[in-house]
């Protein structure tokens, strides 16, 4: 699986028959799966497995569920999170919580409600520009067990995501201003590590007591 941000107009990301603004499925010889949601589609790239995203910057499955999840850049806010489930139209332009860099709405409405496309799990506002998505599973870390973590550029912190039932009830703002987060990954040994791409760390959380 791997992401292609937009290119080109806004609303490549509704054509499928460009690779802008989706998310593919091969093999790991470059084959197409059969089972891939367009492969029997005329006019549309059989590689896509979801298509309708801005600008994708996290992308990993959850260890225990193996469901996969995305995190991407809105414009000015809409930032989302968004499980992943194939042939699914995520919105952009069509539907976003997103407005444009000069304030002025994306479309003509005003949330993500448009029949066909999915909403996310999430959305922040003001932007925090997510990059790089782990789950944390077990008890490594007590009471962060099944939470998500994604980097934030813009807001240059570790954000971290409490899941209920597949819904965001509760975000905290780790290591402010310790840099823009460009990674977010869990190690071999089961801690986080993040990596800023200005201040030039590589840091490994511990829990303290």
């Amino acid at each position: 699986y791997f992401p292609v941000g937009i290119r080109g107009g806004i609303h490549t990301p509704q054509d499928k028959s460009l690779h802008s603004g989706k998310i593919m499925r091969l093999h790991d010889d470059g084959s197409i799966p059969s089972d891939n949601p367009f492969i029997d589609k005329a006019d549309v790239l059989p590689e896509i497995y979801t298509y309708g995203h801005r600008e994708h910057q996290g992308l990993t499955f959850h260890p225990e569920t193996g469901v996969l999840w995305s995190n991407e850049h809105g414009a000015l806010g809409g930032d989302e999170l968004n499980i992943i489930k194939p042939g699914l139209n995520y919105g952009w332009p069509l539907a976003s919580y997103s407005l444009n860099y000069d304030g002025t709405p994306v479309t003509e409405l005003t949330d993500t409600l448009r029949e066909g496309m999915e909403l996310p799990v999430h959305h922040w506002t003001p932007a925090i520009a997510p990059s790089g998505l782990a789950f944390v599973v077990g008890d490594n870390y007590p009471g962060w067990d099944g939470n998500v973590f994604s980097g934030s550029l813009v807001q240059r912190m570790l954000n971290r995501s409490v899941i209920e039932d597949n819904r965001v009830i509760h975000d905290e703002k780790l290591l402010v201003n310790i840099g823009r987060v460009r990674t977010v990954k869990v190690g071999p040994d089961g801690f986080l590590y993040i990596l800023t791409e200005d201040t030039g760390l590589l840091v490994r959380l511990l829990p303290v007591s």
